[in-house]
């Protein structure tokens, strides 16, 4: 185990860790063909209050590529801090990503675009759009299937951003009346699940490809119809 890894596992030893799903969505992952994400290191968890804060709190967290996944967040947040319902069954993730600088403020539509493509092109589910500036909608009735979230730090030619994603996979908002007439999921609208770490495996894998095309100086801001 590289130290930094080792450094890891130390200070995470205050969470549990589900280290059966760590092991296999590496194993998922080992499928892909990263291109920039090559050495993307996972840690799931069963509970957190937040995967933002808790990978933001991390002196490891400028690893470009650390990722941390909780089956349920408590504490979720959107942006501007609003609270973002996280029950089992959804993607809640955050990386860590260091990209130029000039292309960091590109990276929620980055993430939302890989969302989309995750979707569409892996899971045959197609009819997202981008609602600017961090939301991914269903063309359909204009609900909330995903949001992102990026928390940027800049010191000179050195960028820091620890992305965050909430993905309504196979969790339902039916139940609550107000968040289910903004809000949908994956498992909603067709009534079928999607094993959660192969939509993990699927977005990293897509985040990757679309990442690597904005550090390439790919400008991706006309790349998906927009609500």
């Amino acid at each position: 185990m590289a130290s930094f890894e080792m450094e890891i596992a130390s200070i995470m030893s205050s969470v549990i860790r589900d280290v059966q799903s760590e092991f296999e969505l590496m194993k998922k992952l080992d499928t892909k063909r990263l291109k920039r994400l090559r050495k993307i290191i996972p840690v799931c968890l069963y509970s957190i209050d937040s995967t933002q804060n808790y990978l933001g709190s991390l002196p490891q967290n400028t690893i470009e590529g650390l990722v941390v996944i909780s089956q349920i967040q408590t504490e979720g947040r959107g942006r501007q801090g609003r609270k973002w319902i996280s029950q089992k069954g959804g993607l809640w993730l955050s990386i860590s990503l260091c990209p130029p600088p000039n292309a960091s403020n590109q990276l929620t539509l980055v993430a939302s675009k890989s969302v989309i493509d995750t979707f569409e092109i892996d899971f045959a589910f197609p009819g997202c759009m981008i609602k600017e500036p961090n939301d991914v909608i269903l063309r359909s009735n204009k609900k909330k299937i995903a949001g992102v979230l990026a928390d940027a730090s800049i010191r000179g030619d050195s960028c820091l951003v620890i992305l965050g994603v909430g993905v309504n996979v196979n969790n339902s908002v039916k139940g609550d009346e107000h968040i289910g007439s903004i809000a949908t999921s994956y498992y909603d609208e067709t009534g079928k699940q999607i094993p959660i770490l192969d939509f993990a495996a699927a977005f990293l894998s897509r985040l990757d490809q679309n990442y690597d095309k904005l550090c390439q100086n790919a400008d991706l801001s006309r790349a998906y119809s927009k609500a």
